[in-house]
């Protein structure tokens, strides 16, 4: 009887023990797939709130982001203000990334870069170090057209 006892505890300890080690493998595959979806999101976001609004730029400052003419034409002069205010209010208080709504507790980096159809840049946005090993990134590519109704290509990284 006691032996029977000892052989039915075992068992059930064994199987208590592979429970949680499963469940705790498939839930951090899960978590990890959900970083990831909600970065693309969020890039997604980001991307079509510079691209598709019109920008309203008053000295340098925006009051709206934008970067479009009419879609999907990109005004060159939009694109220098948003990589000159890139450049100095990427991560300031009511910078960039607040603007993009991206500022909260788990804060999430953007970085964005617009070439034109021979691969030079034309602008870039990004913080000024580089992603750090081991992040969850996701990627974004957006295409629109330049003033002279050249192909312009969009690229958005985001990332925790």
């Amino acid at each position: 009887m006691v032996f029977e006892f000892i052989i039915a505890a075992v068992l059930f300890l064994a199987v208590v023990v592979y429970t949680f080690n499963y469940m705790s493998s498939a839930v951090s595959t899960f978590s990890s797939g959900a970083f990831t979806n909600s970065l693309h999101v969020k890039g997604m976001q980001a991307s079509e709130l510079i691209l598709r609004s019109k920008g309203s730029w008053s000295g340098g400052v925006p009051d709206a982001l934008g970067v479009a003419e009419e879609w999907p034409m990109l005004s060159p002069q939009y694109l220098q203000n948003l990589e000159d205010y890139c450049e100095d209010n990427y991560d300031d208080g009511g910078g960039l990334l607040e603007k993009l709504g991206f500022s909260g507790p788990r804060k999430t980096f953007i970085k964005i870069i617009v070439k034109d159809h021979e691969g030079g840049i034309v602008c870039q946005c990004a913080p000024d170090s580089d992603m750090p090993e081991g992040s969850i990134v996701a990627h974004v590519r957006r295409f629109a057209v330049s003033e002279q109704m050249l192909p312009l290509s969009i690229d958005v990284w985001t990332w925790y």
